[in-house]
């Protein structure tokens, strides 16, 4: 009985003194584009990539960017953002907000996204909404299959169809 009194006792005085703990909050992301990823056996996800003026080169975890497991086996949908050319981030498994500090005007910016569809599902279907695209003045996504490089302006086209020849990584160009 009087371990029990000692122990409400204690945690009564725990709750006083102690602050509150708070859950980390995500800052709002400035103008950023949601994609989605859906494969032929139905299994889909979703990026983020975006820019906020608080963003590092590296991972913001405030922001919502920060390092995921590294992707799975090949018998798993994955669709993550990867370091772009001339980054390396540690761990350099990828994310799935892709955050960053503005460009100014008139500067292209590269994402480096990649997908991998369940069991070699094609092909896969990458969506995003024109009314994000808004803050940008070009936006474009580009991949490479057998034949060459595909440039897809995605102001002009919502989504674009991944067929099974092309590369699993592809590169959006957003400029402002």
């Amino acid at each position: 009985m009087l371990s029990s009194s000692i122990l409400i006792v204690f945690f009564l005085l725990c709750a006083c003194v102690m602050p509150p703990m708070r859950a980390i909050a995500q800052v709002p992301v400035q103008d950023s584009i949601a994609i989605l990823a859906y494969d032929a056996a139905g299994q889909s996800g979703g990026i983020v990539i975006g820019y906020h003026p608080d963003a590092t080169t590296g991972y913001d975890p405030l922001l919502g960017d920060k390092p995921i497991p590294p992707v799975p086996a090949v018998d798993a949908f994955d669709f993550r953002c990867i370091d772009p050319p001339g980054l390396r981030r540690t761990p350099p498994t990828g994310c799935y907000r892709d955050i960053r500090r503005p460009q100014p005007a008139a500067v292209a910016d590269t994402f480096r996204i990649r997908v991998q569809p369940q069991n070699g599902a094609f092909p896969v279907r990458i969506g995003w909404r024109q009314t994000q695209l808004r803050a940008f003045r070009a936006a474009f996504l580009r991949l490479s299959n057998d034949t060459g490089d595909v440039s897809v302006d995605m102001h002009i086209s919502e989504r674009v169809e991944i067929a099974a020849n092309a590369r699993l990584d592809f590169l959006i160009i957003l400029t402002r």
